[in-house]
């Protein structure tokens, strides 16, 4: 379970114009806000754990909180920083279709981070499938090699920063929409 103390930690509370929106896939209605922001007064005993994140195709990752009987939370992560991102969607073959279980370990300007697909990590939530790293400003990374469930290993080189890529089990890469 999620605390206001814990997720006033995850988000830097600062100040946001808060609006709110019907949710299109159900009844409750959604807040929406721009980071930073102050976390609302939440019920530590009705709220979920936050374990993945909303991607709005902008290239940052937004934030959605729910609670039981109350209204869910969608935090903006609109960033001004110029901070790059990169992004893969992992299609198993051998595998299962979600590649869940896969890991993807990059390395950018000798920062060197790794990923697991997971589908969910707790009661009632959701992880993104697709993998999400920051590269601060780097425009590029140098290696990104994905461990398969299956035990196979492919290895890229060299891809620019700011887009999503399609990693096809056995079948390689395709560079997808930037943002």
């Amino acid at each position: 379970m999620a605390t206001e103390g814990a997720l006033r930690g995850f988000v830097r509370a600062a100040c946001a114009v808060v609006s709110i929106a019907a949710c299109t896939s159900c009844t409750h209605q959604v807040q929406t806000a721009q980071f930073p922001i102050p976390v609302p007064a939440v019920n530590a005993a009705t709220a979920r754990e936050v374990k993945g994140a909303a991607d709005a195709g902008d290239g940052d990752l937004d934030l959605l909180l729910t609670t039981n009987n109350g209204p869910a939370y969608l935090y903006r992560n609109d960033q001004l920083a110029g901070n790059r991102s990169i992004r893969f969607r992992l299609v198993g073959t051998k595998s299962n279709r979600d590649a869940i279980g896969a890991t993807v370990r990059i390395v950018s300007g000798g920062l060197s981070q790794s990923r697991m697909v997971k589908s969910g990590s707790s009661y009632l939530s959701q992880s993104e499938l697709p993998v999400t790293f920051g590269l601060e400003k780097r425009d590029r990374v140098e290696q990104v090699v994905i461990a398969w469930p299956s035990g196979r290993t492919e290895e890229y080189k060299n891809l620019g920063a700011g887009r999503s890529y399609e990693c096809v089990e056995g079948k390689g890469i395709k560079a997808q929409d930037r943002f």
